[in-house]
């Protein structure tokens, strides 16, 4: 099979949101990725709009297409797109990137931090009091099994990096079912 390129201006940018889903109510953090036609990451620079084409949020990559963008609070009535602007600085109208859906119930885990310490904050919007657990392992080893209650749907924790190895860490909520 072979790959034909109608379009040599096209760019694929795809968003990502931080725990794999946007979460009604939640303030939310979505890293992406905008590519060419060739697969080679692009520099972009652009807004973020709900459905009135109020612009809620601005974005720009690094020199490899990658970066992130920061929505203070998501709402699950809302459609949110992207937009690109061009060179010159002025918005490339013609084509609008669709962000995903915005779950009505749900949590996020953020890690954030330094090698020295992670900052560890989950939200949730349905579990308000209830006790939650984080386990942080590598390649099978766990390493934390943090537990704790959240307070107003929050919890939050921070814990040396220092004792994590080089790698893959997965970090993961769990409730106590």
């Amino acid at each position: 099979t072979k790959c034909i390129i109608l379009e040599e201006n096209y760019l694929d940018l795809q968003f990502f949101p931080e725990s794999g889903e946007l979460v009604h109510g939640l303030p939310g953090v979505l890293g992406f990725k905008a590519l060419d036609s060739a697969g080679k990451g692009k520099t972009v620079e652009g807004e973020i709009v709900n459905s009135k084409e109020e612009v809620i949020a601005r974005f720009s990559s690094n020199a490899l297409g990658m970066g992130t963008a920061w929505l203070a609070r998501a709402d699950s009535n809302e459609h949110y797109m992207a937009r690109v602007k061009s060179v010159a600085g002025s918005i490339e109208a013609k084509r609008l990137y669709h962000l995903p859906k915005v779950v009505s119930k749900g949590n996020i885990l953020s890690v954030t931090g330094t090698p020295e310490t992670i900052q560890v904050n989950v939200s949730s919007n349905y579990l308000k009091e209830d006790s939650v657990s984080v386990r942080i392992s590598c390649r099978g080893v766990v390493y934390f099994d943090i537990k704790g209650r959240l307070k107003n749907g929050l919890l939050r924790f921070a814990l040396p990096g220092i004792n994590l190895p080089e790698g893959v860490i997965a970090f993961t909520l769990m409730d106590n079912s």
